[in-house]
This record gives C-alpha cells, structure tokens and sequence, in this order.
C-alpha cells in the first residue's frame, strides 16, 4: 500500500504543476515500498538525491509562473520552497554519514508534500482561478 495517495483534491488545475507532483509523490512512494521489501537503505540515497534535485525543478517551474503571473504571496512561497531544499540537503548530508533515517525520511517528505501542495500550492491555484488566468 502506498504511503502517500494521490488524489484529485491535490489537484492545482495546472497540469504541468499536477504531472511533476505526481511524480514527486511516486518517488516517496517508491521509498516506502522499498522500506516495506527490506530494501529502504540501500535505495534511501538514490532517492533522496533524485527528490532533491527535482524539487529544485519543479520549484523553479511553480516559481516563473508565479512571478509570471504576478502571484501576491511569491515571496513567502519561495521562502517555504528555499527552506525545503536546506532540509533535503541536511538529509542527504545525514544519509551519506551513514544514518539510518529512512523511516524519518520517508514520513518527512510525504508529510512536507501533501501539506505543501493541499495548503500553499492551493493558494497560487486558487488565485490563478479567481483572476482567471490559465496556466497550461
């Protein structure tokens, strides 16, 4: 069983943004299947290593379309994003020390994500929406 489900209500209505969430979201889901097989600690780095850099992506990606649109809140957004991607890199600082954090890990980023996007990402979509501006 998964440990984070993606469902319609995280949804942002933009479809680029919802296709590189689900992709996060498979990513963490793929960790916590590899935890479940007895497996987590040898694929915890590839994990964490590919979450951090495609964050970075995908943040830069919601980041030119807020700026684009002019999203009123674009400064404490990049701000919750800036502060992920320092948590990511202590993580994968502590699993390359060689500590043992899958379970830490793992519930850390499928709580961190299904937050962000059904809170601060709601907030930018929700703005989109009321202005009426379509975001491909």
């Amino acid at each position: 069983m998964a440990l984070f489900q993606w469902t319609s209500k995280l949804e942002t209505g933009i479809p680029s943004i919802d296709k590189q969430h689900r992709m996060l979201v498979d990513s963490i889901n793929e960790l916590h299947d590899a935890m479940r097989a007895g497996t987590g600690r040898e694929k915890i780095q590839e994990i964490v290593n590919f979450l951090a850099l495609y964050a970075v992506e995908h943040f830069k990606t919601e980041e030119a379309i807020m700026k684009k649109y002019n999203f009123p809140q674009f400064t404490a957004h990049k701000k919750i994003h800036d502060d992920f991607v320092k948590k990511a890199g202590d993580l994968q600082a502590q699993i390359a020390q060689g500590k043992n954090a899958t379970v830490e890990v793992s519930s850390f980023l499928a709580d961190w994500l299904r937050k962000h996007i059904s809170g601060d990402d709601k907030l930018y979509a929700e703005f989109f929406k009321n202005n009426n501006i379509s975001v491909p």
